[in-house]
């Protein structure tokens, strides 16, 4: 039996306490909220912390709220359990998000695990995400810190590992935008920013920053969806994840598009050379089999996942045809 290392837990009781607590901690220090993917992670070594700050009391991070004009303006905060984003009427209007949270994991982790969580996940690989004794023995790679090579593509100039996590590719469908406080102040960025091309330090947030919340406009995305390709229906991680927004005006045309993908890459992505396909015109199946087409050209997965590169790549484009299959059938 795996058991965790020893460190120092510090429970924040408001926001500010919570930056304070990380900034004097320093690096060695890190967040806690649900800890579905921190714990397991830090059992096998993966993650190594000297200090724990447990952000779970937080009210500046809870529930969800309108503002905006006609309430068209929703804000999740990042401590919102993942099975209450998949249920809440004020999603009803992001199929996408409510499909995402409703795929991930199994129902126990959905009620601890957080969308803050889901989007500040650590990236994965199956050359790491083993016990430290077998990491060792094949030597340890740039994502141990320890070691000069990537083992999935040997001649990567830094880490490879995917990126799995379902929230954030339906969130960029979505055009939605976060929220980040910390020590030198608050900032406000696209969710597509708040990644970053390195499976080592897949995040651009800063030491000390907190994701605070999600902030979600319905006059850039009216109808999405999300479809994920995994082993077993049940649990697993996202072997692709597909999501697909579209803002189409009362005669079908194509407003606005965005297509993204996860699981292929240590970031999710924007789709932008597929997503320019559909716009200005109706969908139609040619449009469809192009936008799809394009996707799987754009997918670029390698050997670190239990599937094949190519069986993931082709069925980028079958997914995304299916995305867009499902939401031609729907009226604009």
């Amino acid at each position: 039996m795996l058991r965790l290392p020893a460190f120092r837990y510090f429970s924040a009781r408001n926001l500010g306490e919570a930056v304070r607590m990380l900034m004097d901690l320093g690096p060695e220090a890190t967040i806690l909220a649900g800890g579905t993917d921190l714990l397991p992670k830090m059992k096998r070594r993966q993650i190594r912390c000297k200090a724990l700050v447990d952000i779970r009391l937080l009210k500046e991070i809870s529930g969800l709220r309108r503002t905006g004009e006609n309430g068209g303006e929703v804000h999740i905060g990042s401590g919102v359990p993942l099975a209450e984003a998949a249920s809440h009427p004020l999603l009803e209007e992001w199929d996408a998000v409510r499909q995402a949270a409703a795929q991930v994991a199994t129902p126990s982790i959905r009620n601890a695990a957080t969308l803050g969580g889901n989007l500040c996940q650590d990236t994965r690989c199956i050359f790491v995400d083993r016990s430290e004794e077998w990491r060792a023995a094949l030597g340890f790679c740039l994502k141990s810190g320890d070691g000069a090579v990537c083992h999935a593509a040997p001649g990567a100039d830094r880490c490879r590992a995917v990126f799995s996590g379902d929230i954030a590719p339906a969130l960029m469908a979505a055009a939605a935008r976060v929220r980040l406080c910390g020590g030198e102040g608050t900032r406000l960025l696209p969710i597509e920013e708040l990644y970053r091309d390195d499976g080592r330090v897949g995040l651009t947030r800063k030491h000390g920053e907190i994701l605070t919340e999600v902030l979600l406009d319905r006059r850039s995305c009216r109808e999405s969806v999300y479809l994920k390709l995994r082993r077993r229906d049940c649990f697993d991680f996202a072997l692709l994840g597909v999501a697909i927004g579209l803002l189409r005006d009362q005669a079908g045309t194509v407003l606005q598009a965005r297509i993204a993908l996860g699981g292929v890459s240590p970031v999710p992505f924007l789709a932008w050379e597929a997503s320019r396909t559909l716009l200005g015109n109706p969908l139609t199946p040619e449009s469809v089999a192009e936008a799809a087409s394009i996707c799987a050209r754009l997918a670029k997965p390698i050997s670190n996942a239990d599937a094949s590169p190519s069986y993931r790549k082709r069925m980028a484009a079958v997914l995304v045809a299916r995305g867009l299959e499902e939401l031609l059938r729907k009226p604009s």
